[in-house]
């Protein structure tokens, strides 16, 4: 008798929180590296294993057949494919679980740290979040995250130090994981406040003219991004307007990310001179 591979699965169960949101993963021991890679590259070790967990938030279920896999979230069947298409799916929901459910507001956006404070430019995938980041990082600033700004109740900035998902090495869609020692650089290990806010994305031939925001076109520009503004409008609010409380919220096109970091620091640079 020919049985389905799923029948002869040796099963081993996994359970952590991130952010508060509670996890149990049922998966084939064979997946174990899987499991752990999404815990290291796509959560940046932001999580802790839990002994026990009779309530999780989300119950994951990743099923083995043969040529395919079946993810299962609380029961029911969201995605089939090959095992490496399903892991991916895995992780990026994870992701989206823990934006929709922490008590932290989640904004699309880069995040790195300059001088105890943090840079962040909002933007959806394809706009060019992680090769700014990665440039600034380059620089010497502190990564934070190339895909979510995690603002706590106090206003300030968390590291989600994921490894940067870099496009281009591949083709313009691939993304591949590399650790940001990859490229010489350190991560932000505590919460900071919000020194810039830049309004940007990637055009071939735009030139940089950077133009200040008040305070409340910022806030509508970020709200944009904020993941999700409609599950808890008043939580997210409160939480953005603290955190811009002593923000610079800039608006510009730019070029290309190398030219774009340098100019970035100097208009820090140029500000933190006013000051004195």
């Amino acid at each position: 008798m020919n049985l389905d591979n799923s029948e002869k699965m040796i099963f081993q169960e996994f359970s952590f929180e991130s952010f508060g949101v509670k996890f149990s993963i049922l998966f084939s021991s064979e997946d174990e590296k899987r499991i752990e890679k999404i815990l290291i590259c796509g959560l940046g070790g932001c999580y802790k294993s839990l002994h026990t967990c009779d309530d999780p938030d989300i119950f994951v279920k990743v099923i083995n057949k043969t040529g395919s896999s079946d993810l299962f979230i609380n029961d029911e069947l969201i995605f089939s494919g090959t095992k490496e298409d399903v892991f991916s799916v895995l992780e990026s929901t994870i992701r989206r679980e823990i934006s929709t459910r922490a008590r932290e507001v989640f904004v699309h956006a880069g995040v790195v740290g300059w001088k105890g404070e943090a840079i962040m430019f909002p933007g959806f995938s394809y706009k060019g979040k992680t090769s700014l980041v990665m440039e600034l990082v380059r620089l010497g600033a502190e990564y934070y995250s190339d895909e979510f700004g995690i603002i706590n109740q106090q206003g300030l900035v968390v590291p989600f130090p994921k490894f940067l998902s870099v496009r281009g090495i591949i083709d313009d869609r691939k993304q591949v994981d590399i650790s940001v020692a990859e490229i010489g650089g350190t991560i932000g290990k505590s919460p900071i406040p919000i020194g810039l806010v830049l309004i940007t994305e990637y055009r071939p031939d735009a030139v940089w003219k950077p133009k200040q925001l008040s305070k409340a076109k910022g806030l509508l520009e970020i709200i944009s991004h904020a993941a999700p503004f409609t599950d808890n409008p008043e939580k997210t609010l409160r939480v953005l307007e603290k955190s811009l409380e002593h923000a610079r919220i800039i608006k510009s096109f730019r070029g290309e990310a190398s030219v774009t970091a340098k100019k970035i620091l100097q208009l820090i640079e140029a500000g933190r001179g006013e000051k004195n």
